[in-house]
């Protein structure tokens, strides 16, 4: 299926013009990737056209629904000195074997303690409702890791597990990839749940999950730049102007992404190169670089040996 197929489909190209402001370049392209579409030939450099032109803007975009492994990101919450929920972060749930881990940073773990009234207990919202997280908590940074690493997990505790198991959506390791390096036109998405978007009232919580999507960076040199490593970490290329939600809503205003720390990286369903892998996690977010508009994480492979080498399975 290519690009067109998934995002411009015939029926909503007259109302995608009707409903916007286009200037009379954009709308000849619009028809004639509309034509392209109607004869079946297919076009990369159209399609590469295509791309650019709705990420360059924040349109209400003819989506798919929201794929269903996003509901294996989860928000994190901490209590207040008013003893209060407030939404910080993000986590991704996995499970390996019958056992279930909460991914997420270890700047989000260490951050807890001088955040939380109780000393330290974190919370997840599962169906609505913020419960306690109940778990074994390995960080990196108990290891003298370097802040580049920055990734945490909890293995959840046999009765939390039982309760999440069958009625929560979990990731699995065929959900992972492992391939990225070196692939060029690859898109990659950062979720998680911005805290500004977040609302709690007691026990209940609403949010909204985000997806910030951009390129993925494999020059050497923008790594080695901010002390990160190919080998370890993930670079896309961001610019928070240009982003829209996955429902096609648009950014305004601006949500900056605060609050998605511990999220999962996905490869995005925007692939101008068909070969890879749609939806697929990649690694867990830890920082946004405003100035320098990039987004890092750390791949997935190196939080899995981690959690291997210290869980001893697997």
């Amino acid at each position: 299926m290519s690009l067109g197929d998934m995002y411009l489909k015939k029926e909503n190209t007259s109302r995608i013009i009707n409903e916007q402001s286009f200037e009379e370049k954009d709308i000849k392209l619009l028809r004639e990737i509309e034509e392209m579409m109607i004869s079946g030939r297919r076009d990369r450099s159209l399609e590469k056209k295509l791309f650019n032109f709705f990420s360059s803007r924040n349109i209400k975009l003819p989506l798919d629904k929201q794929p269903a492994k996003y509901d294996a990101v989860i928000p994190l919450f901490y209590i207040d000195a008013k003893e209060e929920y407030q939404q910080y972060a993000s986590g991704v749930l996995l499970q390996i074997s019958n056992d279930i881990y909460l991914l997420t940073s270890a700047h989000v773990i260490s951050n807890l303690k001088s955040l939380s009234k109780e000393n330290g207990t974190l919370y997840f919202a599962n169906s609505g409702l913020i419960k306690p997280v109940v778990g074994q908590c390995i960080s990196t940074r108990n290891f003298g890791s370097n802040d580049t690493f920055d990734f945490a997990y909890i293995k959840l505790d046999r009765k939390l597990t039982e309760e999440i198991i069958g009625c929560t959506t979990l990731l699995q390791l065929s959900d992972l990839e492992f391939s990225i390096n070196g692939i060029q036109n690859c898109n990659l998405a950062f979720t998680g749940y911005p805290f500004r978007k977040s609302r709690t009232q007691g026990n209940d919580s609403s949010g909204e999950l985000y997806e910030y999507v951009g390129p993925y960076c494999s020059d050497e040199k923008l790594y080695q730049k901010y002390d990160y490593s190919t080998r370890q970490n993930i670079i896309i290329s961001f610019d928070l102007k240009q982003t829209t939600t996955r429902s096609g809503d648009p950014l305004r205003p601006i949500v900056y992404p605060e609050g998605i720390s511990g999220g999962a990286i996905f490869t995005a369903g925007i692939q101008i190169n068909e070969d890879i892998p749609k939806y697929q996690l990649v690694g867990i977010t830890h920082s946004h670089h405003t100035d320098s508009k990039i987004m890092v994480g750390t791949k997935i492979e190196n939080c899995l040996d981690f959690i291997r080498k210290s869980e001893k399975v697997f």
